[in-house]
C-alpha cells in the first residue's frame, strides 16, 4: 500500500515504551572497563530512539513526518489525534502507525495503515478499510474483532 505513495506523502509515527533502552545497557557494558573500553558504533547507533522509524523510512524511502513517541502503553488517543493533525495540515497522504516494543524476550508490534480518507478516491481497486478510530486500533490491539 505504502508504494501508491510518493515518499514525500507518507509518514511513520510509532510508539514503544522501553525506548532504546536493551542498546542502552549494551553499549554502557561496551563502555564500563576502562582496560577493556570498545564501544561499539553499531550498537550506540541503536541507542537512538528515532532509530527505528529512520530505519524503516530509509528502507521504504519514506520522506514525511517520522516520530518515535515513548509511553507507558500503547495509547490510541494519542496515536489518533498525531496523525489526524497531519493529515489536517496536509503533511502526509498515508502514515505507518502502531506500536513495536522489544526488550529482552519481549517483543509486541501491533502496526498499520491509515490514509487519509480523501485521498484513497485515487485509487479504484476495491479495498476494505476500518474505521481511524481510538475504539478500533484498541479493539485491534488486543486482538477483538471490530
Amino acid at each position: 500500500m505504502l508504494q501508491r505513495y510518493p515518499g514525500e506523502e507518507i509518514g511513520i509515527i510509532l510508539e514503544n515504551g522501553s525506548s532504546s533502552l536493551e542498546y542502552d545497557l549494551k553499549h554502557m557494558e561496551s563502555i564500563r572497563d576502562r582496560n577493556n573500553y570498545f564501544p561499539s558504533p553499531s550498537v550506540f547507533v541503536y541507542t537512538i530512539p528515532n532509530i527505528m522509524a529512520a530505519e524503516i523510512a530509509i528502507r521504504h524511502k519514506v520522506k514525511g513526518e517520522n516520530a518515535v513517541f515513548i509511553l507507558e502503553q500503547f495509547d490510541p488517543g494519542f496515536i489518533h489525534h498525531y496523525v489526524s493533525q497531519l493529515f489536517r495540515n496536509q503533511q502526509v497522504s498515508c502514515c505507518l502507525s502502531g506500536w513495536v516494543e522489544c526488550y529482552g524476550d519481549h517483543y509486541q508490534a501491533f502496526l498499520f495503515i491509515v490514509e487519509q480518507e480523501d485521498r484513497t478516491e485515487r485509487f479504484k481497486e476495491p479495498q476494505e478499510y476500518v474505521i481511524f478510530d481510538t475504539a478500533n486500533m484498541e479493539k485491534l490491539f488486543k486482538g477483538k474483532p471490530i
